[in-house]
Formats: C-alpha cells, sequence, structure tokens
C-alpha cells in the first residue's frame, strides 16, 4: 500500500476547465499547477493540478476547448 502523498490521480472531466480553477478558488483549494495545455494520453488537453488533504497529487483534465480558446 502506498503511503500518504505518494500517490497521482487524474480525472477526466466534460466542460471547460476554467470552470474547476474557478470552482477551487471559491472552495479555497490551492492550485498547484494550471490550468495549463499538454498532450495527455488522448491527446490534447488542459489540466489543474491540486493536492488532496494527505498530500497526493490530484490533475483535473478537459480536451474540451475552454472559452479562452485554451485546449
Amino acid at each position: 500500500m502506498d503511503a500518504p502523498g505518494h500517490l497521482d490521480m487524474c480525472f477526466l472531466m466534460q466542460g471547460p476547465i476554467s470552470a474547476v480553477a474557478r470552482h477551487f478558488e471559491e472552495c479555497g483549494v490551492e492550485v498547484a499547477h494550471g490550468p495549463f495545455a499538454q498532450i495527455g494520453a488522448l491527446g490534447p488537453m488542459t489540466s489543474v493540478y491540486c493536492c488532496d488533504p494527505d498530500g497526493n497529487l490530484i490533475e483535473i483534465a478537459s480536451d474540451e476547448e475552454d472559452a479562452s480558446g485554451a485546449t
């Protein structure tokens, strides 16, 4: 079993990633990285990262185009 803080998880979502970044801000969740465009397993996507209470890295990613024009 992995110790707390050693996991990296990615969740794919539908919709613009800016909605996640805005929701994180409203809830007081610190964004570790992003949002930024990158190439993932399924192609171009935009991701934002945060850490869960145990220190694990959580990635939320979307392949939908954002209103800002980012993919």
